[in-house]
C-alpha cells in the first residue's frame, strides 16, 4: 500500500514516510539509557512525521470527497467521506498526543515524569499502528 501512495502524482506527502523511517531507525539505534536527548529527538521526528502523514491522508480523503480524480487512490468499495472522518479524528488525536508531550516536558501537568510521557507515547503509537493497518485495507495498490 505504501508504494501505491508513493507512485501517484497527486499525493505530495510521500516523502514523510522517509522522515518517519529515519525517526524509527534512530529510535531503534539509540536507547534512552545511552543518550536520552538523541532518543527524544528521534521520537519527535517519528511522531511529528506520523501525525503529518495522517494529516496528509485526511487531506487526500477530503479531496476525494470533492473530486472524482482522487478516487483511484482508494478501493472502489471505500467511501471517501468515511476515510476523511476516520483520518481527521486520528490526526487530531495524534496532534493532541504530540501537544501533550510538549506540555508535559514544559511542566504544565506538574513535575516531569517519564511515566506520564509514556502514556502519550503509547497512545500515539497505538493510533499510528491502527492507522497504518487501516491504510493498508483502503488504498488500492
Amino acid at each position: 500500500w505504501l508504494s501505491g501512495i508513493m507512485i501517484r502524482r497527486q499525493t505530495e506527502f510521500w516523502w514523510l514516510c522517509l522522515v518517519m523511517g529515519v525517526g524509527l531507525q534512530g529510535l531503534s539505534a539509540v536507547s534512552p539509557s545511552e543518550n536520552n536527548s538523541v532518543h527524544v529527538a528521534f521520537a519527535a521526528i517519528y511522531f511529528v512525521g506520523g501525525a503529518t502523514f495522517l494529516t496528509g491522508i485526511a487531506i487526500e480523503a477530503y479531496r476525494a470527497c470533492r473530486s472524482k480524480m482522487f478516487h483511484p487512490l482508494f478501493k472502489r468499495e471505500v467511501k471517501p467521506q468515511h476515510v476523511f472522518r476516520v483520518f481527521w479524528t486520528v490526526c487530531v488525536f495524534c496532534w493532541c498526543c504530540v501537544l501533550g508531550v510538549i506540555l508535559e516536558v514544559l511542566g504544565v501537568f506538574g513535575k516531569h515524569s517519564e511515566t506520564q510521557i509514556a502514556y502519550f507515547e503509547l497512545s500515539g503509537l497505538v493510533c499510528l499502528i491502527y492507522s497504518f493497518w487501516y491504510i493498508g485495507s483502503i488504498v488500492d495498490a
